[in-house]
């Protein structure tokens, strides 16, 4: 495993968005190491009405216009969420959903970290396929909080890194939560195939047509 280069961020949104799939993110937690590969992400750019920087510049996303590679954390529903800022002025990817790096599957102490980090109503814990399902989930799993992480630059303690997978198949899609008339045609959430039934929202199985493709996955 190796700590991706700052120019693998100098991408469009769109590009970006269907490269950090496949990718982990690594998180040192109290001298733990918390793993996650990313299988759901959403591309935003500038032009985009659903986009944060599409009502103009507010010190809050000042992220978005900093160097491509750039976290980009803020919150969703009062929850903390992660993005990374791309290539140009305005434009972000979203982390989604991720799922937990196989060899911690066995490793109680990792697991029960990120359940102790994400309870439900009354303490009830997660079940393992769900620790990372979700934008605001995936923040408590990793212990990713907004006044630690905003505008910061990746470094030991937390970074993505390229690891010995790569899907074979990616859904494009359209992206969860985004109002009528704000660009929510837009087939810009990404979805490892294979891990599909991990996602935010399932677009096989959702009882509302829904928009997708199918696209074998390229390769950087």
């Amino acid at each position: 495993m190796m700590i991706v280069k700052t120019n693998f961020f100098n991408k469009n949104s769109v590009e970006l968005a269907q490269s950090l799939i496949g990718k982990m993110i690594y998180r040192k937690y109290n001298h733990l190491d918390l793993r996650a590969i990313i299988i759901e992400t959403e591309a935003y750019e500038l032009n985009d009405e659903a986009s944060h920087a599409s009502l103009g510049y507010s010190p809050k996303i000042k992220a978005l216009y900093m160097t491509p590679g750039t976290i980009y954390m803020h919150f969703a529903h009062g929850q903390a969420s992660f993005g990374i800022h791309s290539r140009k002025n305005g434009g972000a990817v979203l982390i989604k959903s991720a799922r937990i790096y196989p060899d911690d599957l066995d490793n109680s102490n990792v697991i029960e970290t990120m359940q102790s980090l994400s309870l439900l109503c009354g303490g009830k814990k997660r079940s393992t396929d769900k620790l990372l399902t979700g934008q605001t989930i995936l923040c408590k799993s990793l212990d990713l909080k907004v006044k630690d992480w905003s505008q910061k630059q990746f470094n030991n303690t937390f970074n993505i890194q390229n690891i010995d997978y790569e899907p074979q198949k990616i859904i494009a899609t359209t992206r969860v939560g985004i109002p009528p008339n704000r660009d929510n045609g837009l087939l810009n959430r990404f979805i490892d195939y294979k891990y599909v039934r991990q996602s935010s929202k399932n677009p096989l199985t959702t009882r509302k047509k829904t928009n997708f493709i199918l696209e074998d996955h390229w390769h950087d």
